[in-house]
């Protein structure tokens, strides 16, 4: 039971993750590579309070996305 809903959690997240817009999808790619914040800015030619920024929009997106996915 507990490896069903793991598996439906999962499904959820990339469901949610396929309607993220390019940059968010690669903030996201960064993230869960491990990369910090101030690397990912740096690789990117900006500042750090633009990732951090960036990443705030980008958890905020996804928390929306799966309330959503859950909902229906």
């Amino acid at each position: 039971m507990e490896a069903l809903a793991q598996q439906e959690e999962t499904a959820r997240l990339h469901s949610a993750l396929d309607r993220l817009d390019d940059r968010m999808r690669r903030l996201w790619q960064e993230l869960s590579s491990g990369k910090k914040l101030p690397q990912i800015a740096r690789e990117q030619g900006i500042s750090y309070d633009r990732v951090k920024r960036q990443r705030r929009r980008l958890r905020a997106q996804l928390a929306v996305e799966l309330r959503a996915v859950q909902c229906n």
